[in-house]
């Protein structure tokens, strides 16, 4: 194919078969029932929402006569409607064509609109970015969000100077934490345990906090 046709039959191509898929989504059912009673311009039909049928939709009267020695059903077309009024049973629709008389009992044929109906979407959560920064209003703690990852743990045989308990190499994964942007403070540290361990105390209380144990931390 000559290139200057290449990409417009591209792009037919792809028109085709986007309306491929959008008639494919929206296809359309035929639902069938009968006129029960006749009143003017409208019409009450023996079928309702517990068929699937909903206001807005449109369908055609006719009926049926025999053909030939084989008596061939065919459908003879008679006029053109659309729901106005529904109930579980029956609903009410109004002529808008007619190309003859409509009587009850005459059939209908309802096209029913049966979209395929997608799952909603599922929420992602959008967790905190790296460096985003979050203030405890309690303490005024200013934290960072450090996310999280995969290292490796270990000694390897990269060097002769291994501990036992420092083997073998393993992968180790961290979930993301939110850390302290600055040592703690023995006043933030009284607030929250109600006592100040440490020993510097002439510093006042913005001084970090020390002689906390790893117990201590932990609590």
């Amino acid at each position: 194919m000559p290139k200057q046709y290449k990409r417009p039959f591209l792009c037919f191509l792809g028109i085709v078969c986007l309306l491929f898929f959008v008639a494919h989504l929206s296809q359309a059912a035929t639902v069938r029932g009968k006129v029960t009673s006749v009143e003017a311009k409208h019409i009450e039909l023996n079928i309702g929402s517990e068929k699937g049928v909903r206001v807005g939709d449109s369908g055609r009267v006719y009926y049926m006569i025999e053909i030939g020695p084989e008596k061939k059903p065919m459908p003879i077309y008679v006029a053109k409607f659309k729901i106005t009024h529904i109930s579980r049973k029956s609903s009410i629709a109004k002529i808008e064509e007619k190309e003859g008389e409509v009587q009850g009992g005459y059939l209908v044929e309802v096209n029913v609109k049966t979209a395929k109906k997608r799952p909603p979407p599922k929420a992602v959560k959008k967790g905190p970015k790296a460096g985003q920064i979050w203030k405890d209003p309690y303490l005024g703690m200013v934290f960072v969000w450090v996310p999280g990852g995969c290292f490796e743990m270990g000694c390897g045989n990269w060097t002769d100077n291994c501990n036992d308990n420092e083997k073998p190499v393993h992968k180790v994964c961290v979930n993301g934490f939110w850390m302290g942007r600055y040592e703690v403070t023995q006043g933030q540290w009284k607030k929250i345990m109600g006592r100040n361990p440490s020993h510097f105390k002439g510093c006042g209380y913005r001084c970090p906090v020390e002689q906390v144990s790893w117990k201590e931390a932990l609590e």
